[in-house]
């Protein structure tokens, strides 16, 4: 045999790139599928859900992807977070609808991906199926649901599970390689979502605390007086009071900390969710594999993972208990789980911990058990379908809405729950195979509540598409995509505005005239000049979109549900104005009706009445009177005046002669009456006086 025969004889070595292909293909299949539900989650979501965050982020994405600059209608912003950036490329597309479901593609693609720096760390610490569970897990909780959402959390998730995995790899297994990493990656996550500044902090701590630990310096501990070893401690409390100091500059912190309590509360209720969301199990095991069973080795991965978890915890839940304290003092309470879910990286892989050696310290899963139920106990029990804040009620909300469970009878289900986790947990050191059922019984509760919370978001989508144009980018069709103002007044309900300025690119800068906010970015407060009704300062622009309110001097070009767009016939003039009248035509006590143009002379049709309400009467005198303008401004003496007393069920139009523009139409009604006093099945608390309706009719020729 010749030596070529045996070279072409001898068994080709298998390619070390290949083997390592095969072995991640699991978690690369579970990434592909994922991705693919989360994809088609978010093609069901329509319209955006969230405002005003949505609109923001998407408003600086579209500035950044078209000059480089973040702008918030038209003005310099700054880019506040990298994940502006990261979805910019999307809005390159010409069509709206086309970069919208790119950019929340884009969100899915990166969240579903913290698996893969969630399955490494646990490499770390486990064998591959372990780790497969922790990555699975990390991307299957409820929270996924935010991966359809065009918010900071769907980039914000895979950088924190990176910082984590980098700061254990510098930390178990130190280089200058590794040191490097974990140093950038925490370095740049707070400019990804602002809450991230915690990781750094932790993983310095952690840093600390290994170091003290470590055998380098246990001959000098051993060496240490009584007084010595008081310093670690003296150094620690001048850090917190340094780090306290620093904290009470920030305004949310000072409103935070003077209520001490509600921080407790707020910390208590979202790990409570946020516990229920994870389905309990995780938590506890997590919890348990801690501390490390008897026979497991000590291993320096191990033990800078403990560090790490440890230092989180208390990291992510004290910054979301000061936040949600802020909020409950300005604002409103709430549960804010979405503030803590960069903790189920490090939740899953301390379960691996268990999967992989099921022998968790018997007081170590009592002890973790308790913590469960302490948190089951306190969260409250949010049923809000979806309750955007913590997806973790997903399951929940299921509960009560498809199987007419109370909150009582949930809660009880819930501490169950906890007593059957930590038996499972306690059995499965004898029956291993108990712990590969609790897993996959975890997952499953993992995946139904993100299905349930990401359904949740799309039903609420599908009502808010009732606001959405058809085209939805209707006004940058009548323009050209040429820049339009918008000129309004303030709106009971905002989400028509909203998802007009989503859907058409062209409108900025947005003005009211009853010096109404519409965030995000800023809302100008022209004034009018009564006597030919000009909108102060000159806008200089082409085209306008005006609320159904008003009417201006130009050519309407289109009309869309309460809005039209016109070409202004410059300078920017109003036409007509109607104030104090509610978009359902109601009013309160007063009204008025500015006229300050017309063709011809003419009359004007003035309708009043009660004909919404069928409830109780309250009789009320009303009066109509007609007003010029006069060149100082001023309202002149009455030109016309009717009176009439308005009752339920009843209607009337008036009509009155109007004299040359400008000039005010003014109704008063004496008495008002709140529907929601006289009938609390309404639900309408306002105080209304009329249903009333304007109109201008000109003179036959």
């Amino acid at each position: 045999m010749t030596s070529s025969t045996a070279e072409a004889e001898r068994p080709a070595l298998p390619s070390p790139w290949s083997g390592r292909f095969v072995a991640v293909l699991p978690l690369l299949t579970v990434f592909a599928w994922l991705a693919l539900v989360y994809a088609w989650e978010a093609w069901l979501v329509t319209t955006p859900v969230i405002f005003t965050d949505e609109l923001l982020y998407a408003q600086l994405s579209r500035s950044f992807a078209d000059t480089g600059h973040a702008a918030l209608r038209g003005a310099p912003h700054s880019i506040g977070s990298l994940a502006v950036a990261a979805r910019a490329p999307a809005w390159l597309i010409a069509d709206t609808e086309s970069a919208y479901l790119v950019a929340k593609l884009i969100g899915v693609a990166a969240m579903t991906a913290a698996a893969f720096p969630t399955y490494a760390l646990a490499r770390l610490l486990t064998g591959p199926r372990p780790a497969l569970f922790a990555a699975v897990g990390t991307v299957a909780i409820p929270s996924l649901a935010y991966s359809t959402l065009l918010l900071e959390e769907p980039i914000a998730y895979p950088v924190a599970a990176l910082a984590f995995f980098l700061g254990v790899l510098a930390l178990g297994r130190p280089s200058r390689a590794t040191i490097a990493a974990a140093v950038a990656c925490a370095l740049v996550a707070p400019f990804v979502r602002g809450e991230l500044v915690v990781v750094p902090l932790i993983l310095v701590v952690a840093a600390l605390a290994l170091g003290w630990a470590s055998e380098r310096v246990a001959p000098r501990r051993r060496r240490f007086r009584p007084w010595d070893r008081a310093v670690p401690v003296a150094a620690c409390a001048v850090g917190a009071l340094v780090g306290y100091a620093v904290l009470r500059r920030s305004v949310e912190w000072q409103i935070a900390s003077d209520h001490p309590g509600r921080i407790v509360d707020q910390a208590v209720s979202a790990a409570g969710a946020f516990t229920i969301g994870l389905g309990i199990v995780p938590v506890i095991a997590a919890l348990a594999a801690l501390a490390r069973p008897a026979g497991a080795p000590r291993t320096p991965e191990r033990r800078a993972f403990v560090a790490v978890f440890a230092a989180a915890v208390p990291a992510f839940l004290l910054y979301t208990g000061a936040k949600g304290a802020w909020l409950a003092t300005i604002l409103d309470s709430r549960v804010l789980e979405r503030n803590v879910i960069y903790l189920a990286p490090l939740v899953f892989v301390g379960t691996a911990l268990w999967l992989d050696r099921p022998r968790a310290r018997p007081l170590a899963v009592l002890v973790a058990a308790g913590v469960a139920l302490v948190l089951v106990l306190a969260a409250p029990i949010e049923l809000g379908y979806p309750y955007f804040e913590a997806p973790g009620y997903a399951l929940a909300a299921f509960a009560n809405r498809e199987l007419t469970m109370t909150a009582s009878a949930i809660r009880d289900v819930l501490v169950v729950v906890v007593a059957l986790a930590a038996a499972a947990m306690l059995l499965a050191r004898r029956l291993p195979a108990l712990a590969a059922a609790v897993a996959v019984a975890a997952l499953v509760w993992n995946v139904s509540g993100e299905v349930y919370a990401a359904l949740g978001l799309r039903d609420f989508s599908q009502r808010l598409s009732g606001y959405v144009a058809d085209p939805p980018d209707w006004v940058d069709e009548a323009t050209g995509r040429r820049r339009a103002l918008f000129l309004g007044l303030g709106l009971t309900d905002p989400n028509p505005f909203y998802s007009l300025e989503f859907w058409n690119r062209s409108l900025a800068p947005v003005w009211t005239l009853d010096r109404s906010v519409f965030g995000p970015g800023e809302t100008g407060f022209p004034t009018l000049d009564p006597r030919d009704g000009r909108v102060l300062p000159e806008a200089g622009i082409d085209y306008a979109v005006i609320d159904s309110r008003l009417a201006i001097v130009g050519r309407k070009l289109a009309v869309s549900g309460p809005f039209a767009v016109y070409r202004v016939a410059r300078p920017l003039r109003l036409r007509e104005y109607v104030s104090g009248v509610y978009r359902d035509g109601w009013m309160g006590s007063y009204s008025t009706y500015d006229r300050y143009s017309a063709a011809t002379r003419g009359h004007i049709e003035v309708t009043v009445g009660r004909i919404g309400w069928g409830g109780r009467d309250v009789p009320s005198p009303v009066i109509i009177r007609v007003r010029r303008i006069t060149p100082a401004a001023a309202l002149g003496a009455p030109t016309a005046e009717r009176r009439w007393t308005v009752h339920s069920r009843t209607q009337r139009v008036f009509r009155l002669p109007a004299p040359r523009p400008p000039f005010r139409v003014e109704i008063g009604v004496a008495r008002s009456f709140v529907p929601a006093e006289l009938d609390p099945t309404t639900g309408d608390g306002r105080s209304l006086g009329a249903q009333v309706a304007y109109r201008f009719v000109p003179n036959p020729r």
